[in-house]
């Protein structure tokens, strides 16, 4: 009967701590991320949306380069826009991936959002969780681990640009080079 009780308790421990959701494809793009359960596709946008609970998942494609884009978003220009940087930093082990955390009013509800930035020398895909502070306890883990899971199948290793190759000096007898 003691053998019993604790597989079952092993059992039920095993599947509570198991992931809630899956690994995606995001629709109308070649990205995929980690989708928290209770998140379900939408046709306004790309992404994906609680029904009823005021969160999403919102993916965009902007062109230009990542590292443009990425360093022009800072404080200032997103006060601009109304929100509020709480933080900003550099994915772990990744040069072409960058992180934020955010803060927004609307209609008299604050909004938190994590915010990942990926891409290349052309191209930026936007990965934008959005949901209400009050839902915090409940979404921002399961949010931001599917942002920082997301990845893209068209975008290239970014490398230095190639240095500026100088035109050999000629020396010709006549003085024209």
């Amino acid at each position: 009967m003691r053998f019993l009780l604790l597989s079952a308790i092993s059992i039920l421990t095993l599947f509570s701590c198991s992931p809630k959701g899956e690994i995606r494809t995001v629709p109308g793009c070649k990205c995929e991320m980690y989708v928290p359960d209770g998140l379900k596709e939408v046709k306004a946008f790309f992404g994906f949306q609680h029904p009823t609970a005021g969160v999403a998942i919102k993916v965009s494609k902007q062109r230009g380069a990542f590292y443009g884009l990425s360093h022009a978003i800072d404080a200032k220009v997103l006060k601009a826009s109304g929100m509020t940087l709480i933080k900003k930093e550099k994915v772990k082990d990744s040069d072409q991936a960058m992180y934020f955390y955010l803060s927004q009013e609307s209609g008299g509800v604050t909004y938190l959002q994590h915010m990942v930035l990926i891409g290349d020398n052309d191209n930026t895909y936007i990965f934008n969780a959005i949901f209400p502070q009050k839902l915090a306890k409940d979404w921002s883990d399961e949010l931001k681990k599917a942002v920082l899971s997301a990845s893209c199948k068209d975008l290239e290793h970014l490398e230095e640009p190639p240095p500026v190759k100088q035109r050999p000096v000629v020396n010709s007898p006549d003085g024209s080079g």
